[in-house]
Parts: structure tokens; sequence; C-alpha cells
């Protein structure tokens, strides 16, 4: 079963994909002049991933609604969303008791105020700035990411790796958060992913299809596409500007 979420210029989907549960979790709402997205994905293999993704987009949701003001700046938004990403690994610390001992999710999160992005990530989902390129791609915070940066292995070797999946932070167990500020062009689209799009995508693909029609139709076929080849779950928000 689809999650979707739309707002104007907005589409977001999320499908179970190859899998029982959907550990993802997705968000697209207006806060007062801002546009908050997000995309959250339960650790495979932990308890109740799929409690920790949706407590991360409530909490997150919940934060910004009670603390954002049209007067803050781009660092006032960072501070927020830093913020907010603590204090989602709190409540999902404070959560994570019995069964879901051990519970913990991925989260990238972005703020739309006027022509600026303010993105906040923890962990390997990602977000994207697309023209008829990638402008812009948040870092992962991975094992395989990592290897590269130190120049042990190359973007062709990670794509094969047996670490691949491994993540080095997440909420509700190792939390960091890296944070940025980006200005948005007229005909840019901003792309948020969980690893069940991106890692079954090749760049090429993910930039044709995310930019080519509106925001539901270039969802719905990167969708369609990832189907195609990845069993995990799948969920991806665009925003058209």
């Amino acid at each position: 079963m689809e999650d979707t979420a739309r707002l104007t210029g907005i589409y977001g989907i999320s499908n179970p994909g190859g899998r029982e549960t959907n550990e993802d979790a997705l968000l697209a709402v207006r806060v007062r002049d801002a546009i908050l997205l997000a995309v959250a994905d339960g650790l495979g293999g932990h308890a109740a991933g799929d409690v920790a993704s949706r407590t991360a987009v409530e909490v997150l949701r919940d934060v910004v609604s009670r603390e954002y003001h049209p007067e803050m700046g781009v660092e006032e938004i960072r501070t927020l969303l830093r913020l907010a990403h603590l204090r989602v690994h709190e409540m999902i610390k404070k959560r994570a008791t019995g069964e879901r001992a051990g519970m913990a999710t991925t989260l990238v999160s972005a703020m739309i105020q006027g022509d600026n992005a303010v993105i906040a990530n923890t962990g390997d989902s990602r977000a994207y700035i697309l023209s008829d390129e990638i402008r812009f791609m948040t870092r992962d915070h991975s094992v395989v990411r990592d290897l590269i940066d130190r120049g042990e292995i190359t973007m062709e070797e990670a794509e094969t790796h047996p670490l691949r999946h491994v993540i080095t932070h997440s909420l509700g167990n190792d939390p960091a958060t890296d944070t940025y500020v980006q200005r948005l062009r007229k005909g840019d689209t901003l792309l948020l992913s969980s690893d069940g799009l991106h890692d079954s995508i090749d760049e090429g693909v993910l930039v044709r299809c995310a930019t080519s029609g509106d925001p539901e139709v270039a969802a719905r076929h990167l969708m369609r596409r990832a189907l195609l080849h990845s069993q995990d779950n799948i969920t991806v928000i665009i925003y058209r500007v």
C-alpha cells in the first residue's frame, strides 16, 4: 500500500517495494510561509523501524510548527532543524523499550523559505537539487562514503561493496546531523529520497526522470523505475521551483 503527500508543486510517494512492512515515512507540509519536507527510513534489521520513521516525521513536524516563525533567517532555520533532529533522537530513545529496543532511523529534512532551501541530514537518505545535472547532493553517513572520501575505494567499487548498506549515524543510535543552505533557481527540482530509490537508479536516469513532467508524473516515473530493481522500501518527494 502506497503513502502519498501532495502540495502545490510538490508530490511525494512511499511504497513498501519488495517488503511486507514499509519502514519509510514521508512528510510534506506548509508551516506558515515555509514548506517542510522530510524522508525517514527505519533501519532494516532493527526492531520497529516503521515506528522509528513515523516518530521522526511526527516529531520533526511538531518541533518546526511550534518553533518556526517567518522572521527567521537561514542560520536560525539551520539551528532549528538541528534541534528538531536532536528531539527526534531523544523521542526514539524514549520509545525504544521492549520489542522496540534498538530502533533507529535516518532522516533528511528540508525547509524551503523563499529562494532558500535549508537541508539537514542524518544517515543515508538524501536530498538532491537537480537542473540538467546534479547541482547538489547531501553526503551519506555511511561506511562506503567514508572509504570513498579516504580514497580507499572508488565510486564504482562502492556500488557492490559488502558494507554498502551500513550507516555510521542514525537517530536513535549514534546521532549526527549535517546542514546545508542552497539557493534555489527557477526550474530547479529538489528531490528527497530513501536509499531504496537512489541506490537502484543510476544518476543519469535519476536526473532525467525527476526533471521531466510535473512532480507527480516525475515521482511516479522514478517509483516505477526503482521497483524494477529494488527489493527495499522506496520513497521519493519532488518539489519543483
